[in-house]
């Protein structure tokens, strides 16, 4: 709190007649008091998805409507088959986990699924080879 009042008291300076001076040492007093905030990463989202959707930000910022429109799509569309992807992972280990009797192990793996993918489905199927579950 002492570095925001401290802040404050610099705007009687003739330098902190601009905007970003002050924009500056507020994001400055801010970050030393609270930190940075620590960027949300999911999972299942794969390093060529992510060089897609940092592609996808480039052509916006340099206005290539036509560009980021096609980045967009294809950003998407990674993004859709990842998370599947994913998805069908956890219950294939969720499965194995059943299969072998570890029940926490199995049912932490398919309640990650129900919280993070409530869209998604993945079966999993029963086979002759399963026998009863």
């Amino acid at each position: 709190m002492i570095e925001i009042q401290n802040h404050f008291a610099a705007l009687s300076h003739e330098e902190a007649d601009s905007w970003d001076t002050l924009k500056h040492k507020h994001n400055a007093a801010a970050e030393a008091v609270f930190g940075i905030r620590p960027s949300k990463h999911h999972e299942w989202i794969s390093d060529d998805t992510g060089q897609l959707v940092d592609d996808k930000c480039t052509a916006r910022l340099a206005g290539d409507l036509e560009d980021y429109k096609e980045l967009n799509t294809c950003c998407k569309k990674s993004a859709r088959l990842n998370k599947q992807r994913w998805a069908e992972e956890k219950a294939e280990l969720g499965k194995l986990y059943l299969s072998q009797g570890c029940m926490r192990d199995a049912f932490a793996h398919f309640r990650q699924l129900r919280s993070t993918c409530p869209l998604i489905s993945s079966l999993i199927h029963k086979t002759e080879t399963d026998g009863e579950l």
